[in-house]
């Protein structure tokens, strides 16, 4: 696709005007036309272009088909409708939830941090300290993790809260080696919500119990019978045998 076919998607996807994008990029609108008529640009307009679009120069004049976006880290094609409506809604996703919780780390950065994190618990030689820092580091990578199967959630706990539900797996412990895992129980306590073996906090199951724990305490206030407890209790095994 040349640079103006390119331009025209580019334009439509983002519901974006001749005249806005001259305003954007201060220059004229004749100028927008004639790019838009198939006439390319210089060097410096091309980059003007690319930056307004938040693509590459390589993008604008055809040599790449997918861009990385700078900001949160998904590889997609502008040029496709859905695939740039995707990107737009998990970039807004995304931005919120490291608004909220922090820097989130991408596949690679995941990748790069556990292997670095893991060689510096498992050298006997480190001091302990320097080895809780790289733990704590290690954590991150599985709570970027856990954040993004719930796809950037603003209701996923904090941090803090999701180390202390990875640290009540016995799993942990055995991974980890009873002194550095002591000392992170003694950072991060304990605390239940992850199931053993996972690494990620799952929502859907913290709103079950919340509708658990809001049912138990309406009937904790509710003045009921032998019999009525009896029926709301052949209607619990009722629906749990469902």
């Amino acid at each position: 696709m040349t640079f103006s076919g390119i331009l025209k998607q580019l334009m439509k996807n983002g519901n974006l005007t001749p005249y806005r994008l001259s305003k954007d990029l201060k220059v004229h609108q004749t100028t927008i036309k004639n790019w838009l008529d198939g006439q390319t640009p210089g060097p410096e307009n091309i980059q003007k272009v690319a930056d307004r679009f938040n693509v590459s120069i390589d993008f604008m004049l055809g040599f790449e088909k997918l861009i990385t976006c700078k900001d949160c880290g998904l590889v997609y094609d502008p040029i496709d409708v859905d695939d740039s409506a995707e990107h737009k809604e998990y970039h807004y996703k995304k931005l919120h939830a490291i608004s909220k919780f922090g820097d989130l780390l991408d596949y690679n950065e995941r990748e790069f941090l556990k292997r670095k994190s893991k060689r510096i618990m498992d050298n006997p030689s480190i001091p302990i300290n320097s080895k809780v820092d790289a733990c704590i580091e290690y954590f991150r990578t599985f709570f970027s993790i856990s954040l993004e199967k719930n796809e950037f959630s603003l209701d996923h706990v904090d941090f803090e809260t999701y180390v202390s539900m990875l640290l009540n797996q016995i799993y942990w412990k055995d991974i980890l080696g009873d002194q550095l895992y002591n000392l992170m129980v003694l950072k991060y306590g304990r605390k239940p919500g992850i199931i053993e073996g996972k690494i990620f906090y799952n929502i859907e199951n913290e709103e079950d119990e919340r509708i658990t724990l809001q049912s138990i305490s309406i009937l904790e206030h509710c003045d009921i019978t032998i019999e009525q407890d009896n029926q709301i209790a052949d209607y619990i095994n009722y629906i749990l045998s469902k």
